[in-house]
């Protein structure tokens, strides 16, 4: 699974509410191709998410919105000269650049758009949204990955348009360079009635315990485990999960 307050669950949750048929790259995000995310179709090789979308519109036949997904560095890697390929063919689909500002599956090195080389000095920064916008295509979007209902909006949008469109969920790695911590969230056990809204997320901090709710265990956080994205509480119905400053003693 995904880390504890990973920046591209919410990016695949919003695709996954799309219907969409789905690209997916090499990467961490590959994972989201399992349960519970499970919102990619197809991964064969670093930086193909792109040039496979473009291979299923060409074909005519896929009547589901398509849509690639595709991570900073793998898209500065090998991602770019698809990406012109679908701009220059005038291609139907919506690629999702996942921006973690690090190659996280691999250890968290830098890339050419953090401005760090790899021997730590600050270098020229790739503009991702300016370097997008310079390969012609006409609907770019940053959106920050932990902003959950922008990010449905703005995913809804893309799709919406017709022609090559590139939504940027931007949101550094929550293990790079250090862990990146806010206030740990909690579930007021009162509140909760096992919906299961929030274990969708995949959050390895989110734990089923055993009080149960007509019929459905109630969730709990780990406290030690919480990066405090605020994801879980964003999309509980119930209004049950608080960071824990502000949640009742």
């Amino acid at each position: 699974m995904l880390c504890a307050g990973c920046p591209h669950t919410s990016g695949y949750m919003a695709i996954r509410a799309t219907n969409a048929r789905v690209a997916g790259d090499i990467g961490c995000y590959t994972l989201a191709a399992i349960e519970p995310l499970q919102s990619i179709d197809t991964t064969v090789a670093m930086g193909s998410s792109i040039g496979n979308a473009i291979g299923m519109w060409k074909a005519g036949t896929e009547t589901r919105p398509i849509v690639a997904t595709i991570g900073d560095s793998t898209f500065l890697h090998s991602g770019i000269p698809p990406l012109i390929d679908a701009v220059y063919n005038q291609a139907n689909i919506t690629v999702v650049l996942l921006d973690n500002h690090t190659v996280a599956m691999t250890g968290g090195q830098d890339n050419p758009s953090t401005g760090i080389s790899l021997r730590g000095k600050e270098t020229e920064k790739i503009d991702l949204e300016a370097l997008v916008t310079a390969l012609g295509v006409k609907w770019v979007r940053v959106v920050d990955s932990y902003n959950l209902g922008n990010l449905y909006q703005q995913m809804q949008e893309a799709i919406r348009f017709r022609g090559v469109s590139v939504l940027i969920s931007d949101r550094p790695c929550v293990l790079d360079p250090v862990k990146i911590r806010a206030p740990a969230f909690v579930v007021q056990s009162s509140s909760c009635t096992g919906c299961q809204s929030c274990m969708n997320l995949g959050c390895p901090a989110l734990v089923w315990t055993n009080e149960m709710f007509d019929g459905h265990h109630k969730v709990d956080i780990d406290g030690e485990l919480c990066m405090g994205c605020s994801l879980c509480a964003q999309i509980c119905p119930t209004d049950a999960i608080k960071p824990k400053h502000l949640a009742p003693s």
